[in-house]
């Protein structure tokens, strides 16, 4: 299995696009046809950490579809709520903190200050 499907694997129906990671490999110096088991478990892991925040800031919308004649095909709704997001960040985080590396990157619920 190559690194790109393993970390596809991570994640129920990946709401992220295949630009979002072969952007994450190639920010790691990793090949997007290298054999996950040919990677290093920390590689594997920060990547993993990129796309975590990468879910982050992914707005949350409705989904969208194609029509062409009779077809058409209609993208899932992805909904990442604040709960989610914060999450995702602590996770992220601690991989980070596990391999010397830091993410300054906060976020404030605002959802109830009416």
């Amino acid at each position: 299995m190559n690194i790109k499907d393993y970390l596809k694997g991570q994640f129920i129906n990946p709401p992220f696009e295949d630009v979002n990671l072969s952007t994450v490999l190639a920010k790691r110096g990793i090949a997007e046809d290298a054999e996950h088991d040919t990677v290093s478990e920390q590689d594997r892991e920060l990547a993993y950490a990129d796309l975590l925040m990468t879910l982050v800031t992914m707005f949350s919308g409705g989904g969208a579809t194609k029509k062409r004649g009779n077809w058409s095909e209609t993208a899932a709704q992805v909904s990442i709520g604040i709960n989610d997001r914060l999450s995702f960040i602590k996770t992220a985080r601690e991989i980070y903190k596990k391999y010397g590396e830091s993410i300054n990157y906060t976020i404030k619920d605002i959802t109830n200050r009416w």
